[in-house]
């Protein structure tokens, strides 16, 4: 059978698609397609498709012209509602943030759930009329196994997209992180997003008993011709917290990521460290890991 059918955006109708088009891209941190930016003076705006897409280009929402579009009269059942857009955010604070953002955008509140403590939930109308609706959603992340790390029980979970912060601040938290990371997380979220959505990758994190990431690791399959058409496992971003170095938590990580990649075929682990970091080649050593190769890295300008 052939591969199945990709959903490529979600199209929304309407009479002014740039105005439905800005609060779109300006409530949820989209882009344009290139060529759809707003033309300059005094080209006309007279466009009759838009879209929108992530930073790194994913397709998200498509705009349509249409020359009349009733407005639903949900909850009221005489135009009922036919589609609406799902918004999720990770807390009660981000869903009190951006229920004043949708607001100040143009969108008008049709329900207010805000208090339910299942699941807290507002219900919007955009601009041109279409619901949509902004809830707290449980987190994304699953939890892959457990480490016991000098005496104390630690979770291994697939990362979700709260956790970014959290990463990229141990990324962050060394000399030579210091100086490579930036403060935009915009691209931060389109790499998550990229990685999340790709099943040969693996972003990592462990948390301690309260919640707390305290590790972290990207984990990548990369099958091959060589070596017998061996499949490899790939190591990169591997941080420990300040809190947790020498307590034997990096050991744990990569005996767990062994057996990850081991149970999916590969029968290579391989990194990268940079030169400078004298005991991070010790702690591999320890390991098992050997230099073999000299590696090579180019910007890609």
């Amino acid at each position: 059978m052939s591969q199945n059918p990709s959903v490529l955006h979600t199209v929304l109708d309407a009479v002014d698609i740039r105005a439905l088009a800005e609060f779109y891209r300006r409530l949820l941190g989209l882009v344009y397609r290139p060529g759809d930016e707003p033309p300059g003076d005094p080209a006309p705006d007279d466009g009759d498709w838009l879209v929108l897409t992530r930073p790194d280009g994913t397709r998200t929402l498509a705009f349509q012209h249409v020359e009349h579009l009733e407005r639903t009269t949900w909850p009221a059942p005489d135009v009922p509602m036919q589609l609406h857009l799902d918004l999720t955010v990770p807390d009660l604070a981000a869903l009190e943030e951006h229920h004043a953002r949708a607001l100040a955008l143009g969108a008008r509140l049709l329900l207010d759930r805000s208090d339910d403590p299942d699941e807290p939930l507002y219900v919007y109308a955009d601009p041109a009329g279409h619901p949509f609706c902004l809830f707290v959603a449980e987190p994304a992340t699953e939890d892959l196994d457990h480490l016991v790390v000098d005496g104390r029980d630690l979770t291994v979970q697939r990362a979700g997209l709260a956790d970014v912060p959290a990463i990229v601040g141990l990324l962050r938290d060394d000399p030579l992180g210091a100086e490579r990371e930036v403060e935009d997380p915009e691209p931060y979220v389109a790499a998550f997003h990229r990685i999340d959505s790709d099943r040969s990758h693996l972003l990592v994190v462990v948390r301690d008993a309260g919640g707390e990431v305290v590790g972290t690791m990207q984990l990548t399959l990369l099958p091959g011709l060589s070596r017998s058409a061996a499949t490899r496992l790939q190591a990169e971003g591997v941080r420990v917290s300040p809190s947790e170095r020498g307590s034997g938590l990096g050991a744990a990580m990569f005996a767990w990521a062994h057996a990850w990649g081991h149970e999916r075929g590969a029968s290579l682990a391989q990194l990268t460290t940079d030169l400078s970091r004298a005991d991070a080649h010790r702690f591999y050593e320890r390991l098992g890991y050997v230099a073999t190769h000299a590696g090579l890295k180019r910007p890609l300008d």
